[in-house]
C-alpha cells in the first residue's frame, strides 16, 4: 500500500491494523483492503502550523460529501494488497489484482475492482485521515508545485470547506 506524507491511519476499535488485515486472510477472494479518506479542512489557518495533527482539527462536512455522490472527496480510498494477488499499479489508490480477487472496505463490502473510491464511505474500524489542503499558505504552495499537473485548484479548496465542517480532534492524541 501507499500512504502519502499527509495521511495518517487511525484504528477506531480495539483491533490493530495487523488484526484487521489478518481477518481478511480467510477469504481467498479478497485481494485488497481499501480504506476511506476522512478529509481535514484548513481549520481556518492561514499559515503553516508547527504540527499537522495538533492543529487541523476540523473535518469536512460528511453528509454534504456523501450527497455529492460521484463527486465526493471522501469516497476516495487507499488500498493495502495481499502480495500474492498483486499484478500492477493502477494508481497510488488502487492496484491491479489477479485471479478475480476483489477489493473490500473495512466492512468487507465489495466494490468495483480497479476503482479508487467506494460510496458510501465508512469509518467504523479504520480511517485514513487526509490533510488534503492544510493551511491556505500550504495549499497555495502545493498549487505552485503542481503547476496544473494535478487536478486541484481553489474550487477543490472550496469543496473541502463547504457545508458545515465539524470538530474532529481524534488525531491530536498523537504527538506532535
Amino acid at each position: 500500500g501507499f500512504i502519502d506524507i499527509d495521511e495518517f491511519l487511525e484504528i477506531k476499535t480495539s483491533e490493530t491494523f495487523e488484526s484487521i488485515v489478518k481477518s481478511l486472510e480467510a477469504n481467498e477472494h479478497v485481494g485488497a483492503l481499501s480504506v476511506n479518506w476522512k478529509v481535514h479542512t484548513s481549520a481556518d489557518l492561514l499559515e503553516r502550523p508547527q504540527s499537522v495533527r495538533q492543529n487541523f482539527t476540523e473535518c469536512m462536512d460528511e453528509k454534504l460529501d456523501i450527497e455529492r455522490g460521484d463527486k465526493g472527496i471522501e469516497r476516495h480510498v487507499k488500498s493495502f494488497v495481499k502480495t500474492q494477488y498483486f499484478t500492477g499499479l493502477i494508481s497510488p489508490h488502487m492496484f491491479q489484482l489477479k485471479d478475480n480477487a476483489i477489493s473490500v472496505g473495512e466492512d468487507e463490502r465489495t466494490f468495483q475492482p480497479g476503482v479508487a473510491w467506494r460510496q458510501p464511505p465508512t469509518w467504523d474500524r479504520i480511517v485514513l485521515h487526509h490533510y488534503a489542503v492544510k493551511s491556505k499558505q500550504e495549499f497555495q504552495e502545493k498549487l505552485d508545485r503542481w503547476k496544473g499537473e494535478v487536478p486541484r485548484n481553489w474550487e477543490y479548496w472550496d469543496m473541502v470547506h463547504s457545508g458545515t465542517p465539524y470538530h474532529c480532534p481524534e488525531m491530536t492524541k498523537f504527538s506532535p
